[in-house]
């Protein structure tokens, strides 16, 4: 069986499904074989369509095609993770490695003290949504970029904030590599506390601060984030908002 000795057998492909060029044994031409892939599965995103194979009768048998949302279809498969908004089937965004909705979140700043130098940085924000799904806070962090100019420990306030201060975390971390304008970043974050942000809604005021424990100068001239203009609350791209760690606004230095 599968020798066509008298070259009566033609192949006639696996897209058919048809004779497959050899003999079946039994007097007769074989056909390709159950589980022959006549069609290869496709991507066209966000459909997934997996393979079509033969019957063994001479049939390409049909198949079910299936959304791959909210991942992206790619080599011939659907994704199962992310590592970058491609990943994902628009409008979901990668968050950590999961395509998840875009948050649809923004930073409002102003700058409580103006002056440079100066003993203390107030950096007040709000995260205001303009999605229309609520957020859970504690998967939201804010981050101001500065210089640290001496190299000091530092100390976090705050003062006010609608939420309440217990439902706000604050820490200064060092930049590696140092960035242009920025080597250290102030990090304001949420407990779960502190709830959702509705859809529409705003934070309300956060009144955060830090100082040096020597209470020795910052210059504020040379900070990424800082704008003395900035005295009412307004969008600023400058303070920079993160899902679970990813970028969701602003620009980093």
């Amino acid at each position: 069986m599968g020798q066509d000795p008298l070259n009566q057998c033609t192949d006639a492909g696996a897209a058919g499904c048809g004779t497959d060029g050899t003999c079946n044994g039994a007097g007769a031409c074989r056909l390709y074989q159950t589980g022959t892939t006549c069609v290869a599965a496709s991507c066209t995103t966000p459909t997934f369509t997996p393979a079509r194979t033969c019957n063994g009768t001479g049939t390409c048998q049909t198949v079910t095609s299936s959304s791959c949302s909210p991942y992206a279809c790619g080599s011939g498969a659907c994704k199962t993770s992310c590592t970058a908004n491609a990943d994902c089937v628009s409008p979901f965004i990668c968050i950590g490695s999961a395509c998840a909705p875009n948050p649809n979140v923004k930073v409002q700043y102003l700058d409580a003290f103006t002056m440079t130098p100066t003993q203390a940085i107030k950096p007040h924000f709000q995260i205001v949504s303009t999605g229309t799904a609520p957020v859970v806070l504690s998967t939201l962090t804010i981050r101001y970029w500065y210089t640290i100019d001496t190299a000091q420990t530092e100390t976090t306030v705050c003062d006010f904030a609608t939420l309440g201060c217990n439902n706000v975390t604050m820490t200064t971390v060092p930049v590696s590599p140092v960035r242009t304008n920025a080597d250290s970043y102030f990090q304001v974050g949420f407990t779960s506390g502190a709830g959702n942000l509705a859809a529409g809604g705003s934070t309300g005021e956060i009144q955060v601060w830090f100082h040096k424990n020597d209470w020795s100068n910052y210059n504020q001239s040379n900070d990424y984030s800082f704008d003395a203009t900035r005295t009412t609350y307004a969008d600023f791209t400058k303070v920079t908002v993160y899902q679970n760690g990813t970028l969701v606004w602003g620009t980093e230095p």
